[in-house]
């Protein structure tokens, strides 16, 4: 799926917008490119993936310099633990909406405790075993597990996971996604200060996380309640595309392809400035305030 992503993003950027040529990437990577990844061996392949299929026009189709941050620079909460207490301290799956949820569903508990014949299973359980048993479900790959789960219960349980999930990534989304969004808007803020002085740095980026780094991105953008989206499925990505026209600036985001209606823009292409007043961001030091209050 990332090397199909690949192709596409190269047919996009290079043969339609002609950002730059096969020749000039091939020969200068690290002029054109910049690639970056959370370490966790999954999210590593998928960037090496992409990567593979978007430069296979090179002779020597190797990946540029693999950047690999801290957990803090992905939206993760359950990395920023010990990084920013206030993320456990307002845990979402212990929150009272969280537990109006739990409540609606309570019988898939049961019905799980049936299955697996265990006792004193969670809400919280059920969303531990939703990885394996979808990708059974949905893929048919085989996975030691009770071979009679219902279809039902997969429904059911793939209802709840996506309520929930898509929930919770509205709880302190500007906490959680501001870290990599400052990181992402540095180099356009510099560039558009001051154009003449501030490089703009490599013409296409790419950042490799996991879904939920993509749903509190989506969260924290304004647009993920109505996308209706759940957890974003496998390989989904979240494109920003700046525009210039003269001393003009403009953002486009799209999601698997397709362009997003922006809050407070009507439409899909939003002037820059005034998107970027728009955005719940906390700078670095109001972050650290808000981590450690």
């Amino acid at each position: 799926m990332h090397q199909t992503l690949g192709m596409n993003l190269h047919t996009k950027y290079v043969t339609l917008f002609n950002l730059f040529t096969d020749p000039e990437m091939c020969a200068n990577p690290a002029e054109y490119l910049y690639v970056r990844s959370t370490n966790i061996q999954r999210t590593i392949q998928s960037a090496e993936s992409n990567m593979f299929t978007f430069k296979r026009n090179c002779t020597i189709n190797s990946l540029v310099d693999l950047w690999i941050p801290q957990a803090v620079d992905e939206f993760q909460p359950t990395s920023l633990e010990f990084i920013c207490p206030a993320i456990k301290k307002y845990d979402f799956f212990s929150s009272p909406e969280a537990q109006m949820i739990y409540t609606q569903y309570s019988q898939l508990v049961t019905q799980a405790e049936q299955i697996f014949q265990i006792t004193n299973l969670s809400p919280v359980d059920l969303l531990v075993l939703y990885d394996p048993l979808i990708v059974r479900y949905c893929h048919n790959i085989t996975h030691p597990l009770p071979p009679n789960i219902p279809n039902s219960f997969m429904i059911e349980l793939d209802t709840f996971f996506n309520r929930i999930v898509e929930l919770s990534y509205t709880w302190n989304s500007s906490l959680v996604a501001s870290p990599m969004m400052n990181i992402m808007l540095n180099d356009w803020m510099n560039y558009i200060a001051n154009p003449s002085v501030n490089p703009l740095g490599p013409k296409y980026s790419l950042f490799s996380a996991h879904d939920s780094t993509v749903g509190y991105a989506l969260a924290f953008l304004g647009v993920l309640t109505t996308l209706n989206l759940g957890d974003p499925p496998y390989a989904s990505h979240i494109e920003f595309e700046l525009w210039q026209q003269g001393s003009n600036y403009w953002i486009l985001i799209s999601l698997n392809g397709e362009y997003l209606s922006l809050p407070n823009c009507g439409g899909i292409l939003c002037d820059f400035n005034k998107w970027y007043k728009s955005l719940p961001l906390y700078t670095p030091q109001q972050w650290q305030v808000e981590c450690y209050s």
